[in-house]
Parts: structure tokens; C-alpha cells; sequence
């Protein structure tokens, strides 16, 4: 963090103890959710906090279990959503997928292959 070229640039960490749905649909594991919410006012200043921000996320990667749906980055790491799953679960939302549409009608947010 006092690498960020931004100061608006904030981290969160939160404990979060024994996970009580093993079965949820979001299904990453871990004792502790971190996540960086980067912020700055100057176009200019777009380049040095995206690189900084995605360098963070890979120096953390070693040491992750998993990440969120609902804040992960897909439009760059697309190749990774599988880690916002359990790896059953992954793999069953291929495979409703396949069988539901497989033609690929509905739009693919996932990565999915069809």
C-alpha cells in the first residue's frame, strides 16, 4: 500500500472465521477477505494506478484461496474466474450451462467455454 500512486487508494481485510455455507454458491475459502478499492481524480493518472493496482493483486495471488464474483476483475483476468468457485461448483455451472444453452444464447459473463 505505500507503493499506491494514489492516496485515495484503500485496503480492506476482514476476518472472517469459520465460512458457515460450505454449499453457497459463493464458495471461495478463506479466513480472510482482503480487497483494494483504488481511487484517483486525473485521467492522467489512469495507467499508474491500474498497473499498481493489478501488480498488488498478483503479488497477493500466491497467498489468496480464492476470489469474489462480485469484485473480480474480468475484464483482465477472465482466465481466472474458475478460482470464485469451489471447483464442484465450477464445474457444475459448466455443465447447467451445456445442457441449458448450448447454443450460447445467453450472454457468457462467466468465461465459460460452450
Amino acid at each position: 500500500m505505500p507503493a499506491a500512486p494514489s492516496p485515495g487508494n484503500t485496503p480492506v481485510i476482514l476476518w472472517r472465521g469459520t465460512a458457515p455455507y460450505p454449499d453457497a454458491a459463493y464458495s471461495a475459502r478463506g479466513r480472510f477477505y482482503f480487497a483494494s478499492y483504488a481511487q484517483w481524480d486525473a485521467a492522467a493518472d489512469d495507467l499508474a494506478n491500474e498497473a499498481w493496482l493489478k501488480n498488488l493483486y498478483d503479488e497477493m495471488e500466491p497467498l489468496a484461496s480464492g476470489h469474489y464474483i462480485n469484485e473480480f476483475d474480468r475484464e483482465t483476468r477472465g482466465d481466472r474466474t474458475n478460482r470464485c468457485f469451489a471447483a464442484a461448483n465450477w464445474q457444475r455451472l459448466q455443465d447447467l450451462r451445456r445442457k441449458h444453452d448450448p447454443d450460447g444464447v445467453f450472454h457468457n459473463f462467466l468465461g465459460i467455454a460452450t
